[in-house]
C-alpha cells in the first residue's frame, strides 16, 4: 500500500516547487514594477518669445462696388469705360425709362389738381364761416332761431373737415410725385467713391433689369484705387503670438511683392497699429486667422490680384526677459491647476525626487511659453514622462538637451 501512494507524493511535491518558482518570478516582476520611472528633464531658460511668420499675402481692393439699375430700362449713354479714373459722384451711366416720364407728368397733374382742391375747400370754409356769424348775430336780434344757429355751425364744421382731407390728398400726391422723381434720379447711375471703373457689361440701347428683381445683373464694377488691402492668413499655432505682439505693439512687418521688381513696404509697429486690421478669430475650416494690412497707393503701381511676401516679426511680447518653458513640459489636467515637475537635486543621470509647482502661463509661439508666475529660470523640470508622476515621487533621471533662448 506505501508503494502505490509514492508516486501521488512525488507529484504533490512537483506541484509546490513549481507553485513556488511561479511566487518567485511574481514578486521579481512586481519589483521591477515599482522601479522609479524614466524622465527627461531640461534646465528652464530665460528670454522673450521671438517668432518671424511668413504668410503668402494677395492684393484686394479696398472698396469694390458693383453698381446696379435701380429701374428698369434702357441704356441711354454709358459716360465710361474699363479703366476710367471716376470721382465720387461722378455720373457713369444714364438709362431711359419712358413710363417713369409718363407717371411724372401724371403725378404733377394730380399734385396741381389736390391744390385746387384745397383752395376750393378752403374757399367753401370761409362762406360758412360768414354764414355762421351772421345767424349769430340774428339769434342775438332774435331774427333767426337756434337751429338755424345749431345747422349752419354743423356746415362749417364740415367745410373744416372738407379741407383737412383736401390736404392730406395734396399731400398723398406730392408724395408720390416725389418717388417718380427719385426714380427718376436713379437713371444716373454715379460713382460711389474715387476709383477705377474696372468691368462694363452693358451697352448704350441694352435692357437692363433692376438690382430688385430676379436674374438682375451689374452694369459697372468700381473699385477704390487711392488704397488697397494686403490679406494674409495666420496659421493658428501663430496667431495668438502674432497678435499679442500687435496688441503690445511691438510687431514688425514687412512686404515683398516680386511682381513690381521687389518692391518692400517696411511696417514699424507704430505704423503697423495704424494701418492693420486683425480678425480676432480663427476660421473653423483653414484653422488660419485673417489680417490686413492698407497700402497706400495714390502713385497707381499696386494691382488687385497681386500676390507678396509678408514677413511677420514678433518680437518680445514681455517687456522684459521672462521665463520661457517647454510646451512639453506643462502639465494641464481637465480638473487642477496647470503646473510642472521640478527635479530636486539637479538633472545628473540617476534617481531624484520630483516636486509639483503650479505656474501662471502667458503666451506661446507653439514650442515655448511664457510664465508669468510660479517659476524661476535655471531651474531643472521634467520635460518627457510628467504625465504620470505624483508629488514627491523618486525618479530616475535622463539629461536632456537644453533649450537655447529663443530656439524653436
Amino acid at each position: 500500500m506505501e508503494e502505490l501512494r509514492t508516486p501521488d507524493r512525488m507529484t504533490s511535491f512537483l506541484r509546490l516547487s513549481w507553485l513556488v518558482s511561479v511566487g518567485f518570478a511574481l514578486c521579481a516582476a512586481s519589483v521591477d514594477a515599482q522601479e522609479a520611472p524614466l524622465v527627461s528633464v531640461v534646465k528652464v531658460s530665460t528670454g522673450r518669445l521671438e517668432r518671424d511668420v511668413r504668410p503668402v499675402a494677395k492684393l484686394i481692393p479696398y472698396e469694390r462696388v458693383a453698381v446696379f439699375a435701380k429701374a428698369s430700362g434702357y441704356v441711354k449713354s454709358m459716360r465710361v469705360d474699363i479703366g476710367d479714373q471716376v470721382k465720387p459722384g461722378q455720373i457713369l451711366a444714364e438709362l431711359d425709362v419712358p413710363e417713369l416720364h409718363a407717371e411724372r407728368l401724371a403725378k404733377e397733374a394730380a399734385v396741381a389738381t389736390s391744390r385746387a382742391m384745397v383752395e376750393t375747400a378752403k374757399a367753401r370754409l370761409k362762406l360758412k364761416q360768414v354764414n355762421f356769424n351772421l345767424i349769430k348775430d340774428l339769434v342775438a336780434q332774435s331774427a333767426r332761431t337756434q337751429a338755424q344757429l345749431d345747422e349752419s355751425g354743423a356746415e362749417r364744421a364740415l367745410a373744416e373737415a372738407q379741407v383737412s382731407l383736401a390736404q392730406a390728398q395734396q399731400r398723398e400726391a406730392e408724395s408720390r410725385l416725389q418717388t417718380v422723381r427719385v426714380l427718376l434720379g436713379y437713371l444716373q447711375l454715379r460713382a460711389p467713391f474715387a476709383g477705377v471703373v474696372t468691368s462694363r457689361f452693358a451697352d448704350p440701347g441694352a435692357f437692363v433689369r433692376s438690382g430688385q428683381e430676379g436674374g438682375a445683373k451689374p452694369i459697372l464694377e468700381v473699385q477704390r484705387s487711392d488704397t488697397i488691402r494686403c490679406v494674409v492668413e495666420i496659421p493658428e499655432r501663430d496667431a495668438i503670438l502674432v497678435l499679442q505682439s500687435f496688441r503690445n505693439k511691438t510687431l514688425h512687418a514687412e512686404l515683398k511683392i516680386d511682381a513690381l521688381h521687389g518692391m518692400v513696404f517696411d511696417f514699424e509697429p507704430e505704423r503697423l497699429s495704424q494701418v492693420a486690421r486683425f480678425s480676432h478669430s480663427i476660421h473653423p475650416q483653414s484653422h488660419h486667422m485673417i489680417a490686413a494690412i492698407d497700402l497706400d497707393n495714390t502713385d497707381g503701381n499696386l494691382i488687385p490680384g497681386l500676390f507678396g511676401k509678408v514677413t511677420l516679426m514678433a518680437r518680445g511680447v514681455a517687456k522684459s526677459d521672462v521665463v520661457l518653458l517647454p510646451n512639453t513640459a506643462i502639465q494641464a489636467p481637465r480638473k487642477g491647476k496647470t503646473h510642472v515637475f521640478v527635479v530636486q537635486g539637479g538633472a545628473q543621470s540617476g534617481e531624484a525626487v520630483v516636486k509639483k509647482e503650479i505656474v501662471s502661463l502667458g503666451v506661446t509661439d507653439g514650442s515655448l511659453t511664457e510664465v508669468s508666475n510660479g517659476l524661476k529660470g535655471g531651474v531643472v523640470v521634467v520635460l518627457h514622462g510628467a504625465g504620470t508622476l505624483l508629488d514627491g515621487q523618486t525618479v530616475r533621471v535622463r539629461d536632456a538637451s537644453a533649450i537655447r533662448r529663443g530656439s524653436r
